[in-house]
């Protein structure tokens, strides 16, 4: 059965490979660029990728880029870098202030009250018990350097400048990791004793520094960037509030969307990012990070797995009920799997809307497996867009992936076990 559905996908959506995106499709060249190089957020994408779009289609600067996933912000920065318009939506708090910031401006006068604030920073090892999260693991995480971090974070938050004060959270908020004994490691972390912690205070203060260095030479002011924490897939509801007629007055106008959803993983981001988001106080109770859970596309398991069947396309249902009948670690996956591709549709209706005629929809993305068989999520997401009205649609695979050597022996339809770009038209 499944044979037969991906052999009539594959006729359907004309696809090549195509290597030059191989190392594009992660972040990794990012890492020393000015600006996007602040936090590495390993699910990004390279912004020489945003850029190749820009040239292919010849995006201008009377043009509109929109990122619906922002992230840390790599196409909207790489939108303002050609001086061209962006708008972003991202849901998590944590990365949707990182974006933020990587895209302001900042005067001559703000650049040197940067460097006047650095001088007045007093490190301590004295904890502000106050400050610390409710998060059960923040003592494990810092153990005796949880003084140095709460009385760093007390300084920057009696910042009066909201600029300036917003950049110093961004450089402790970026030193976190690299001064617990955690480690990002897949969905979530990692705990290793003995990993040596990083100096507090040389931490935050080459992070500060390379921030400033990096803003001495942006010269792209000319651009505006609008970044939202809102889902899109409550757009309808959301351009009835004023604070949304950015979106409401460019219906239409945008050339060009680029984005990579959460892959359909089971990686909870709110577990890789609990550090930022607690000691951030982006989340201060659980209650609120499952809200956050449970408002994020269904691409794990922590969210809520409702589904409406009668709304999901047949072939989809036939893939899952293959996938039902296998051995699975968990019984909730069938679920995600739907789930996750209804929640793909609603965002890529929304998207619809908003791009002009002849504009392009650009989408980074990796199939996934679960219960030996792969499951084509580039080629379902193409022909979900052309039934939503998408005039052209093709996929250049970027690279080919592999789980562990003895797995990958027992995956049936591996061919399709791949990292791709997604390219529709409207």
């Amino acid at each position: 059965m499944l044979a037969n559905i991906y052999k009539q996908l594959q006729k359907k959506i004309p696809t090549i490979n195509n290597s030059y995106f191989k190392d594009l499709v992660n972040f990794s060249s990012n890492s020393k660029l000015p600006i996007h190089r602040w936090y590495e957020i390993k699910e990004g994408y390279s912004n020489t990728l945003v850029q190749s779009f820009i040239d292919r289609y010849s995006i201008k600067n009377n043009d509109i880029i929109m990122d619906p996933f922002s992230g840390s912000g790599t196409t909207l920065l790489t939108a303002k870098q050609n001086n061209i318009d962006g708008i972003g939506f991202e849901i998590n708090p944590f990365l949707k202030f990182v974006a933020s910031n990587k895209i302001i401006n900042l005067s001559k006068k703000e650049k040197q009250l940067v460097f006047n604030y650095l001088e007045k920073i007093k490190f301590s090892k004295k904890i502000n018990s106050s400050l610390i999260p409710k998060l059960s693991i923040s003592r494990k995480l810092f153990g005796n350097k949880l003084g140095e971090i709460t009385n760093l974070k007390q300084q920057i938050n009696k910042i009066n400048k909201k600029k300036i004060r917003n950049l110093f959270f961004l450089a402790f908020l970026c030193i976190l990791e690299n001064c617990s004994i955690a480690k990002k490691d897949g969905n979530g972390l990692k705990y290793k004793i003995g990993k040596k912690q990083l100096d507090v205070k040389k931490q935050f203060i080459n992070k500060v520094q390379q921030i400033l260095q990096d803003l001495q030479n942006n010269s792209y002011p000319n651009s505006k960037q609008i970044l939202f924490n809102e889902d899109i897939r409550k757009l309808n509801q959301i351009i009835k509030n004023k604070k949304f007629n950015i979106i409401k007055n460019n219906k239409n106008k945008i050339s060009l969307i680029i984005f990579s959803p959460p892959y359909m993983n089971c990686f909870d981001y709110t577990e890789v990012y609990k550090i930022e988001l607690w000691f951030g106080d982006f989340i201060k109770e659980y209650s609120e990070l499952k809200t956050l859970r449970s408002n994020s596309i269904r691409s794990h398991l922590n969210t809520k797995l409702y589904i409406n069947e009668e709304k999901i396309d047949k072939n989809i249902l036939k893939i899952v009920n293959v996938i039902k009948k296998q051995k699975l670690w968990s019984k909730k996956i069938p679920l995600m799997i739907l789930g996750f591709f209804d929640d793909m549709k609603k965002t890529l209706e929304e998207l619809y809307k908003l791009l002009k005629k002849n504009g392009h929809c650009i989408i980074v993305v990796g199939n996934s497996a679960y219960g030996n068989m792969a499951i084509p999520t580039d080629l379902i997401l193409a022909n979900i867009a052309l039934n939503i009205g998408f005039k052209k649609c093709n996929i250049e695979v970027a690279r080919h992936l592999g789980t562990s050597s003895q797995q990958y022996k027992k995956v049936k339809f591996k061919k399709l076990l791949r990292e791709s770009v997604i390219i529709l038209t409207k």
